[in-house]
């Protein structure tokens, strides 16, 4: 077996839980609200699987130049209590302060072009919100759980940055997983823990008014 078949088949395999549209639609018919819901929590807990033990919250990332002044809310926020706990936390909910946030994702059931600029916006927020950066590591994602028409610019220009991707397609009645997807989900989430565990117990609170984070 080639590799690219080999991998192909892998990518299928593993997100063949996200694929479970075709089957609901045998008894909601139709319905985006229900059909986009349930693929963005089957994403979720995708991620959950593969970054455990590492949180995973809905919420926003707090630091002191955006306290009281609405913060970004943000889908997925990848996040470990050290240095320092989240400062609210129910259910899958959390206010995770900067430094204890390795990654945050920005989840859309479809490409219409309003969530697609809706991604784009909240990923703006990268820099601002991973810190301190460590190069070569990527804090933001972008993804779109169904493609159902032409991918638009904005969504082209993401998948080319490794910022985007599209996970599933529409072939006829059918959703079928997309491997290029699926493979750049799973090598941010990777990203994401190596980040996780090259700071973990070196990041710590420098209280002094010289600066925020430090890593001894």
């Amino acid at each position: 077996m080639e590799k690219k078949e080999y991998l192909n088949m892998l990518a299928s395999q593993l997100a063949q839980e996200l694929t479970a549209h075709n089957t609901i639609r045998n008894f909601v018919g139709m319905h985006p609200a229900l059909i986009g819901a349930y693929a963005e929590a089957s994403v979720i807990q995708f991620i959950k699987r593969i970054v455990f033990p590492l949180r995973v919250s809905t919420g926003t990332i707090i630091y002191e130049g955006n306290v009281g002044k609405k913060p970004p809310q943000l889908d997925i926020i990848i996040w470990s209590p050290a240095p320092v706990p989240a400062v609210f936390e129910n259910g899958d909910y959390a206010i995770v302060p900067r430094g204890s946030a390795h990654g945050f994702i920005e989840i859309k059931s479809t490409d219409y072009s309003s969530s697609v600029k809706d991604i784009s916006t909240c990923l703006d927020h990268e820099s601002e919100l991973i810190q301190p950066k460590i190069e070569g590591y990527r804090g933001a994602l972008g993804i779109v759980c169904l493609a159902q028409k032409k991918t638009s610019k904005i969504m082209r220009d993401l998948i080319a940055d490794n910022r985007g991707l599209i996970l599933l397609k529409q072939e006829g009645d059918h959703t079928v997983p997309n491997p290029d997807g699926v493979w750049t989900l799973i090598n941010f989430l990777a990203h994401v823990r190596l980040r996780a565990s090259a700071i973990d117990g070196r990041l710590t609170v420098n209280h002094k008014p010289t600066s925020n984070y430090s890593i001894s």
